[in-house]
């Protein structure tokens, strides 16, 4: 069994219809307005999948974050930042956003860390 989640409008029921076109969920269409998805799925539904096993449907999120995160460096949460912690001219009160001598934004020049996971980090901590 699966589950697909993610946020609202996204296109989790067309994934499903991609999957299984015989469902013919009803999916609406991308606003003009803001360019994204408008949802519509409102329960969670499961369906079986012709070729085995189920998925369910579920309606989108409209808000995720860290639960309880509090003090947690979310660095941490990178494993390939973790070498990288500590050794940044300000130590461990290093951002890793804006510091001088920062080694992770060091490695992520260098190409070690991705700025794919980089990004990630950013927009992780700012909404923190």
């Amino acid at each position: 069994m699966s589950v697909f989640v993610g946020k609202s409008g996204v296109g989790k029921t067309i994934l499903l219809n991609a999957i299984q076109p015989e469902l013919g969920l009803v999916v609406r269409e991308v606003s003009k307005k803001t360019g994204k998805g408008k949802p519509n799925t409102s329960n969670l539904e499961m369906f079986v999948l012709g070729f085995g096993g189920f998925v369910v449907d579920t309606p989108g999120i409209r808000e995720s974050g860290l639960w309880q995160a509090g003090d947690v460096n979310i660095a941490w949460l990178f494993g390939e930042m973790r070498p990288y912690i500590g050794r940044c001219r300000f130590g461990a009160g290093c951002t890793h956003s804006h510091e001088p001598g920062c080694a992770v934004r060091g490695a992520v020049a260098e190409g070690v860390i991705t700025d794919r996971r980089y990004d990630g980090y950013l927009r992780i901590k700012r909404d923190i």
